[in-house]
C-alpha cells in the first residue's frame, strides 16, 4: 500500500470502523488495482466512497448486494485540483479508467456518465475480489439516472484500451 490509507480514505461516511474481513479486502483492492492504477495515471486519485456498512449503504440507496459492504469496491475520481474546467477533470477520470484496464486485474468497473452519454465519467466504481472470480467487466450508468448498467460497446472498450 503506497498511495492510500485504509482508515483515512476508505472509512464509511457514517464513521463506523472497518471490520477485519473488509479491511483485508480493501488492502487487496489497493495493492492489486488502485496503487498500480495510481502509478500508471501519475497523479493522486480521490476515494469518494470505500467501505459502507449495510445500514449506511441502504440510506444512500446503494445496491442490496453492494461490494462496498464487503470492502471489495471503491468509487474513485481524479482530485479536483489542477484542472481548469469540468471537461478536463472528466478526461482525467477517463484516464484513470484506462489505467485500471491497462492493469488487467479488476472485477467490475462502472463509469458514471452524464446524460449526454459521452464517455467522460464523473466517477468510477471499481471492485476486486481476493476470493472468487474477477469478471473484468466494464459497465456504464447515467449519473442520477435509472438503475440501468449496460456493458460498454466494443467501440467504447476500444477507447479504454488506447
Amino acid at each position: 500500500m503506497k498511495y492510500f490509507n485504509i482508515d483515512k480514505d476508505f472509512r464509511c461516511h457514517d464513521g463506523s470502523m472497518i471490520p477485519a474481513e473488509a479491511r483485508a479486502n480493501l488492502t487487496a483492492l489497493v495493492d492489486v488495482v488502485l496503487d498500480p492504477a495510481r502509478e500508471r495515471f501519475g497523479k493522486a486519485i480521490h476515494v469518494n466512497s470505500g467501505y459502507r456498512t449495510e445500514a449506511y449503504n441502504k440510506t444512500i440507496g446503494g445496491a442490496a448486494n453492494s461490494q462496498h459492504c464487503k470492502g471489495q469496491a471503491a468509487d474513485i475520481c481524479a482530485t479536483h485540483e489542477g484542472y481548469s474546467c469540468m471537461q478536463d477533470w472528466k478526461k482525467a477520470n477517463l484516464d484513470i479508467a484506462k489505467a485500471i484496464v491497462a492493469g488487467k486485474d479488476w472485477d467490475q468497473m462502472i463509469l458514471y456518465l452524464d446524460s449526454n452519454g459521452a464517455l467522460l465519467p464523473r466517477f468510477i466504481h471499481v471492485s476486486w475480489k481476493r476470493n472468487g472470480i474477477n469478471r473484468h467487466e466494464v459497465r456504464k450508468k447515467v449519473y442520477g439516472g435509472a438503475p440501468i448498467y449496460p456493458k460498454l460497446t466494443e467501440a467504447e472498450m476500444a477507447l479504454l484500451k488506447k
